[in-house]
C-alpha cells in the first residue's frame, strides 16, 4: 500500500510540474508574440522611415545625374568647345542643386574644375591610369552608363564624396570613340539628407554603405554612433550601374512590465499546481486513512462475528446440557431403614432405579469404609490389607 501511494504521489507531482510548465509556456508564448508585435510594427516603421530617407537619398543622385547630363547637354550643344565651361558651372550651381564640384575629363583626365578652389589638387588627375582608383572609372566606360562611386575620399582636400561620372562617346558605329567624362561631385555631409539629425535625437540609429569598384569591401557614406543591427531592417536604394544599402535600426522593444508579468504568471502556475497537488496530497491520506479505517473495522466486525458464533455454539450446548438435565423437585417419600423411594404410583423404587430413571443419573456401586468394617471387620484378609496400609 505504501508502494502504490509513493507512486500515486509521484505521478501526482509530475502532473501538476507539467501542467506548471505548460500554463508558463503559455504566457511566455502570449508575452513573446506580444513583444514580437510590437517589434514587427516598429520594423514596420522604421522601413516606412527608411523609405523617405532612401527617396531623399535618391533626390541627390538625380540632382547629380542632372548635372553630368546638363553638362553633357551642354558639351554637345557647343561641339564639345569647353571654352565656356565656367560659365555652364556657375548657371548649374545657381539652379541650387547640391553638388560641390563639377568636372571635365577629356581622355579620363581631369582638365576642368568649378570651382577651383580647394579642388587644385584633382587637375590633370588620370582617372583611367590610376592604378588605385581606375576600376571604377574603366567600369564606366565599358557599361557606356552613369556610375555612381563612393563615398570615396578626394585627393584634393582629403575630404569624402560621392562622385557620378558620365561616360561621353562621339561619333557612331565603328567610328566611334570614347571623349571622356562629366563629373559631379556630391560632399557625403551635403548628400545625406538633413532629416537624419533629427530621426537619430528620436532614437533611430542607421549606416549607408555605397559602392567602389576600387576596394574589396563597399564603404560607409554614414554611421550613426552607438549604431547596432539588432531588429534593424534594409532598404535598397538604386542609383545607375549599382545598389546602395541603407539600414536603418531603433530599440529593441523590451517591456520591463513583461519581465514581472512573466515572473508573476510563473509563480501564479506554481502556486495554484502546488495547491492541486496538497489537496490530492491530503485527500489522498485521508483515503488512505479511511481505508485503514475500514480495514480495522472490518476486522473488528469479523472477530465479533466470530465472538457471536462462539458464544451461539456455547449457548447451543448449553441449551442441549440443560435439555439433557432432569431436575428433581418436591418431597420424596423414602424409607427409613432400606432407603427406598415410592414414586407418584405407590411404588417403592431402590434409591438407583429412581435417580436413573429421573434424572438420567447413571450409579457405580462401591463400599464406603464404615460399611466394610461393620461386614468384614472380623475377617483376617481383611485385618491383613488394613494392617499393610
Amino acid at each position: 500500500m505504501k508502494i502504490e501511494n509513493k507512486f500515486y504521489m509521484y505521478l501526482v507531482l509530475i502532473v501538476c510540474l507539467t501542467m506548471s510548465l505548460i500554463c508558463g509556456g503559455l504566457i511566455e508564448s502570449v508575452l513573446r508574440h506580444d513583444l514580437d508585435h510590437e517589434n514587427e510594427l516598429i520594423r514596420q516603421s522604421l522601413t516606412s522611415t527608411g523609405l523617405l530617407v532612401a527617396q531623399d537619398i535618391q533626390q541627390n543622385v538625380a540632382n547629380a545625374i542632372f548635372v553630368t547630363d546638363t553638362l553633357y547637354a551642354l558639351l554637345e550643344n557647343n561641339n564639345y568647345d569647353m571654352d565656356r565651361f565656367e560659365d555652364w558651372a556657375k548657371q548649374i550651381f545657381s539652379s541650387g542643386v547640391a553638388v560641390s564640384a563639377v568636372q571635365l575629363a577629356p581622355d579620363g583626365v581631369v582638365q576642368y574644375i568649378y570651382p577651383m578652389k580647394g579642388n587644385e589638387g584633382a587637375l590633370g588627375h588620370d582617372l583611367l591610369n590610376d592604378t588605385s582608383r581606375d576600376d571604377g572609372a574603366r567600369k564606366t566606360v565599358n557599361s557606356k552608363e552613369i556610375t555612381f562611386v563612393g563615398p570615396v575620399k578626394l585627393i584634393q582636400n582629403d575630404k569624402y564624396a560621392v562622385i557620378a561620372r558620365k561616360p561621353i562617346f562621339v561619333g557612331s558605329g565603328d567610328e566611334e570613340r570614347f571623349w571622356g567624362f562629366t563629373i559631379a561631385l556630391v560632399l557625403v555631409d551635403d548628400f545625406m539628407p538633413k532629416e537624419i539629425k533629427a530621426l537619430e535625437a528620436q532614437g533611430l540609429k542607421m549606416v549607408l554603405y555605397g559602392e567602389d569598384p576600387d576596394v574589396e569591401v563597399n564603404p560607409v557614406f554614414y554611421k550613426s554612433a552607438h549604431w547596432s543591427d539588432s531588429n534593424s531592417v534594409s532598404v535598397k536604394i538604386v542609383v545607375p550601374n549599382g545598389v546602395w544599402i541603407l539600414d536603418i535600426g531603433g530599440k529593441v522593444v523590451s517591456h520591463k512590465s513583461h519581465f514581472w508579468f512573466r515572473l508573476l504568471g510563473w509563480i501564479v502556475s506554481f502556486l495554484a499546481f502546488g495547491v492541486i497537488f496538497y489537496q490530492q496530497y491530503k485527500m489522498r491520506n485521508s483515503q488512505l486513512e479511511i481505508i485503514e479505517l475500514n480495514t480495522q473495522l472490518e476486522s473488528d466486525i469479523e472477530g465479533k462475528i466470530a465472538a457471536a458464533l462462539e458464544k451461539e455454539k456455547l449457548i447451543a450446548e448449553l441449551k442441549k446440557a440443560l435439555d439433557d438435565v432432569k431436575t428433581l423437585s418436591g418431597l420424596l417419600p423414602i424409607c427409613a431403614r432400606c432407603k427406598k423411594i415410592r414414586d407418584d404410583d405407590g411404588y417403592w423404587n431402590d434409591l438407583e432405579s429412581y435417580f436413573e430413571k429421573h434424572s438420567g443419573l447413571m450409579f457405580s456401586h462401591g463400599m464406603c469404609k464404615d460399611c466394610a468394617d461393620e461386614l468384614y471387620g472380623d475377617q483376617a484378609w481383611y485385618k491383613k490389607k488394613h494392617s499393610k496400609e
